[in-house]
């Protein structure tokens, strides 16, 4: 029986993978590095620290962890992103319908909480989640099931009863790990693959009849 349904963020709760990647490929061209489509696609679905040894093989053993990330974020603060326009049409509809039905709610993501939580409060949605566990929280990453697995523990919610709601496949690997059902938001942009999920969605709205079906 589903009692819980588990977000990822990026790219399930707003189309922002473009603009995140876009802002690593310029923000590698101004320092020198060339960053291709492929490396950048590799990043999807991934935290920080996971991320670092593709990033310091690009450029070379001249910067650390922390100098990297504080300059970087020190960019981005420089060229935010409005999170309200990024926000997916249907997520609010969606959100309701499931508190209205009873569901526990979770954010699983591989961006810093305050990322997270910044992002939520910007759209006005933060109020519908239980419970939020970022890839700060967690000792590996996506496609580690960890963060799936502490996020379940937070709603008091066994996995088996938890679908999650992912568009990566480093996502999709995460959730099945964790022995969780798993929608696959469709995006052809970045390589998650429909058929390594247990069924997939182009519009969020449509997940409401899915998990009806499975309860």
């Amino acid at each position: 029986m589903i009692k819980a349904v588990i977000f990822d963020m990026d790219g399930v709760l707003i189309d922002s993978e473009p603009a995140n990647l876009e802002r690593i490929r310029i923000y590698f061209r101004i320092h020198g590095h060339f960053a291709s489509k492929d490396l950048l696609h590799s990043l999807v679905g991934r935290s920080n620290r996971d991320t670092w040894e593709v990033i310091q093989k690009a450029w070379g053993g001249n910067i650390t962890f922390d100098e990297y990330y504080q300059a970087f974020h020190a960019y981005c603060e420089e060229h935010p992103l409005c999170y309200p326009d990024l926000l997916f049409s249907d997520v609010k509809d969606l959100l309701i319908w499931l508190k209205e039905e009873g569901y526990l709610l979770g954010v699983a993501s591989s961006s810093p909480l305050p990322l997270v939580q910044k992002v939520l409060r910007d759209c006005q949605i933060e109020q519908y989640f239980d419970a939020l566990v970022s890839g700060m929280d967690c000792h590996h990453s996506k496609p580690d099931p960890e963060i799936y697995l502490r996020t379940a523990k937070q709603l008091e919610i066994a996995c088996e009863d938890c679908v999650a709601i992912e568009d990566s496949q480093a996502g999709i690997a995460a959730a099945h790990g964790a022995h969780m059902k798993v929608i696959v938001k469709m995006d052809e942009r970045f390589g998650a693959h429909s058929d390594d999920g247990d069924a997939k969605v182009y519009q969020l709205a449509e997940i409401k009849d899915l998990i009806k079906q499975w309860d």
